[in-house]
């Protein structure tokens, strides 16, 4: 059957039938075989093929550049073939209608060449663009067009421009502070990706950075000159074994290279230190505060307590924390540290600080002594002598009491001497009355002047009114 159909491929249709005629099958096999072969006939002499290519390959600013447009067909009829750049037709050949070539406009016209060629069974546009400019970057289709569904192909014009020079830029405060790189480079046309590399001293290759430690900045294309400028920041911790790095940016063989010493901090004992210094009471505040160099910022604390006598931890949730951080100091180390508020309980209590940084635990103790609470006492208090003074009666008012004490000897008025209950009940009696009574008295003196006054000066204000009126 193969070299049935082998045979098939270069004989007019009635030779094609005789041949299989004289093939030995069936008649419906061969009924088969022969509407499969005009079927193909049919389906080859329909197609349509259409190229699409530019001139020269690389086109650059300086040179013109030319598109061709080409449709070949068999015995189908071309309606219509056109170039388009992006979505806006900028040329269309229609056999059907006059002028046959339509452009967009005059000034889109004014800046190609055109040629065609035109046969039976193929239409060959030329456009040859003259100056051509940054703008005219685009991707530019070739349609055919034969009232069935269309053929198309597509082709992007890009205006070629070298890579060049790529300067790298070092950001960091110091020495000890993680990787701050920025990388700028003319990334060409059309662009190229930056790429950066890194290699520890003593290996003999550069391995790839992992992208997630890169960040864009900006990607500015050049209307003039077709270029673009690629501007990249690479931010990075170096791991312990990393202390000297030599890192590559850059397009292709254009790359740019820089060393970096960057010593990394170990991981050193934690301490804990208590605010204030000294002996503490029981029910105090103080301050305690866990550190250590070499904890990094992603550094977790945790606090617990036990007794001296007991093996058994317990946790401690902190009231008040405070965690703290600070940059590198002249060795390189960074510190990290938490404070917290605590009251103590008794009396040698022991505070644990654990502090975990990645895959790095660290813990410290500190026991906590307190003084002896004592409250002394001098025996009985007793009052102050200002305080006796306030007690005492005024000289003046004592003056003013008329009773005096009797003697132990004096008798009272039924010949009985006088006990000495009683006479201290008679002086008490006399004191608590005598002031008040002397109060009323004076008082009574000066309301009865404030009368006599105002009823003199009403006497003198009605004889001046008499005196006026007569």
């Amino acid at each position: 059957m193969l070299s049935l159909f082998a045979e098939l491929r270069n004989i007019t249709i009635a030779k094609a039938v005789r041949s299989i005629r004289s093939e030995k099958m069936d008649s419906v096999t061969k009924l088969l075989v022969l509407c499969t072969f005009l079927s193909v006939i049919k389906l080859y002499e329909s197609a349509a093929t259409v190229t699409f290519g530019i001139n020269p390959v690389r086109p650059v600013l300086t040179t013109d550049m030319t598109l061709t447009c080409e449709a070949n067909y068999k015995t189908n009829k071309l309606k219509k073939l056109s170039v388009l750049a992006g979505n806006a037709e900028i040329l269309s050949y229609q056999p059907d209608k006059r002028p046959r070539v339509q452009w967009k406009d005059d000034e889109t016209k004014a800046r190609f060449d055109f040629k065609k060629e035109l046969s039976k069974t193929r239409t060959f546009l030329e456009m040859t663009l003259k100056k051509p400019k940054c703008t005219d970057q685009n991707i530019y289709k070739c349609i055919y067009n034969d009232g069935q569904a269309p053929i198309e192909e597509e082709i992007r014009l890009n205006f070629y421009v070298d890579k060049g020079i790529v300067e790298m830029i070092d950001n960091r405060e110091n020495e000890c502070s993680p990787l701050n790189i920025t990388c700028i480079g003319q990334a060409g046309n059309p662009p190229e990706m930056m790429k950066w590399l890194k290699k520890r001293k003593g290996d003999s290759t550069y391995e790839p950075i992992d992208p997630s430690f890169i960040t864009i900045d900006t990607m500015k294309f050049h209307q003039t000159n077709c270029s673009n400028t690629r501007k990249e920041h690479f931010a990075y911790k170096p791991s312990v074994d990393e202390t000297d790095l030599l890192i590559k940016c850059g397009f292709g063989d254009e790359m740019e290279h820089m060393s970096f010493h960057s010593p990394v901090s170990s991981h050193e004992n934690l301490e804990i230190k208590v605010m204030p210094e000294g002996q503490h009471k029981v029910g105090e505040e103080i301050q305690v505060t866990c550190s250590g160099f070499g904890f990094s910022d992603m550094t977790k604390f945790k606090w617990f307590k036990k007794t001296k006598d007991s093996s058994d931890k317990m946790k401690i949730m902190p009231r008040d924390s405070k965690p703290m951080f600070k940059n590198a100091d002249s060795m390189c180390r960074t510190q990290a540290s938490e404070m917290i508020t605590y009251i103590p309980e008794i009396n040698d209590e022991i505070i644990y600080c654990e502090a975990k940084d990645g895959g790095h635990m660290a813990s410290a103790d500190w026991t906590i002594q307190l003084g002896v609470i004592s409250n002394p006492t001098d025996g009985i208090t007793t009052k102050d002598s200002d305080e006796d003074d306030d007690d005492m009666p005024d000289e003046e008012e004592h003056d003013d009491m008329t009773t005096s004490e009797p003697s132990p000897e004096e008798e009272t008025e039924d010949g009985s001497k006088a006990e000495p209950e009683a006479e201290a009940e008679s002086e008490t009696t006399t004191k608590s009355l005598s002031k008040p009574v002397q109060q009323d008295s004076g008082q009574l003196r000066r309301c009865l002047y404030n009368s006599v006054l105002i009823f003199s000066l009403v006497i003198i204000a009605i004889l001046f009114l008499i005196e006026e009126t007569s």
